[in-house]
């Protein structure tokens, strides 16, 4: 995955080998997490070690740093991290037409993501030269992270995403169980109460 080296400080992943200013902040510049450092470079420490990876011709890449290994509760998985600075270096990146980037920001307490959107129309509008009044092709749309596993269903998501309707549907039918588990158990306890008070009567 490409990443510049704000990610490091957005994400705060726990530094296994390296500094963390250190790292992505050059092109050519590749960040492991542990399990994949140790599958290229055993217990060693990796740093300053040189890997080579096929992207359009051979490329060779310095590890910058080892982190934690991703947990599983995520949306975005990964296992090497390359310096967005290198892909700057090999493809065109000069203009904004590459629309398979996520960009994470990091908001004032209180903020609304929703007060941002009119600001990206904005910015669509001034670096993809659309007239005012035209209509915008595209949308950016902001999003908690926390709210992405359920609520997310936009082109090139990072993985398949939940579901929050398959969610509701087992929520109800919890629901249902338990309220049928309920009365079941007042009808038990009231026919052992009237059994109960049949055994009084007779004694």
């Amino acid at each position: 995955m490409w990443a510049d080296s704000t990610f490091l400080h957005m994400f705060d992943y726990k530094v296994v080998y390296g500094r963390r200013a250190d790292m992505l902040n050059k092109p050519n510049q590749v960040v492991l997490t542990e399990s994949k450092a140790r599958a290229y470079f055993g217990n060693e420490n990796p740093i300053g070690q040189t890997m080579e990876a096929l992207s359009r011709g051979n490329l060779l890449l310095t590890v910058s740093g080892v982190i934690e290994d991703v947990p599983d509760n995520t949306h975005l998985k990964f296992d090497m991290l390359v310096s967005d600075a290198t892909f700057v270096d090999r493809f065109d990146y000069g203009e904004w037409n590459w629309n398979n980037h996520y960009v994470y920001l990091q908001l004032q307490p209180g903020t609304d993501p929703a007060d941002l959107e009119p600001k990206f129309d904005q910015m669509i509008r001034k670096y993809h030269e659309v007239e005012e009044g035209d209509k915008l092709t595209e949308r950016w749309v902001a999003m908690k992270v926390s709210d992405i596993h359920l609520q997310s269903d936009y082109t090139y998501e990072t993985e398949a995403p939940g579901n929050a309707r398959s969610i509701q549907v087992i929520q109800i039918i919890a629901l249902f169980i338990l309220i049928i588990a309920w009365v079941n158990y007042i009808n038990l306890t009231t026919a052992r109460a009237v059994d109960r008070a049949k055994e009084v009567g007779l004694r």
